[in-house]
């Protein structure tokens, strides 16, 4: 039997076009990111305190400043607030590439949260 081109050229296309994903609703990401805030605002308030104490060298007694510390409190208090909202709008609109941000975002808030408790700096 022959197949004509038109027809070959049909399943050709039908076997390479990806099947599209639903998308799931705004809501879950709002509500993922809240909740994620919501779980680390202790955390971020320690952060901020340890960032305001580094830069200004003042807590209950003056020393040097260390203005490095504060740079990376800064940098883990940025990374504090931008996980939960790319773990959301991963599971919203289901991207590879917003996956690989959330993780590299998430695995660094998870081991300043294990650093901490392990010393129980909360």
């Amino acid at each position: 039997m022959r197949t004509s081109q038109a027809t070959k050229r049909k399943l050709a296309r039908e076997r390479v076009l990806p099947v599209p994903k639903k998308r799931r609703s705004l809501w879950w990401a709002a509500l993922i990111t809240l909740v994620g805030w919501a779980l680390l605002t202790y955390p971020a308030l320690y952060v901020l305190l340890v960032t305001a104490t580094s830069f200004s060298g003042c807590f209950a007694e003056c020393t040097a400043p260390t203005p490095g510390m504060g740079w990376l409190g800064i940098a883990i208090m940025a990374v504090m607030l931008a996980a939960p909202l790319l773990i959301g709008l991963a599971v919203a609109r289901r991207r590879g590439g917003l996956w690989i941000a959330a993780v590299c975002c998430t695995v660094p808030v998870i081991a300043a949260l294990i650093y901490f408790a392990a010393y129980g700096l909360f």
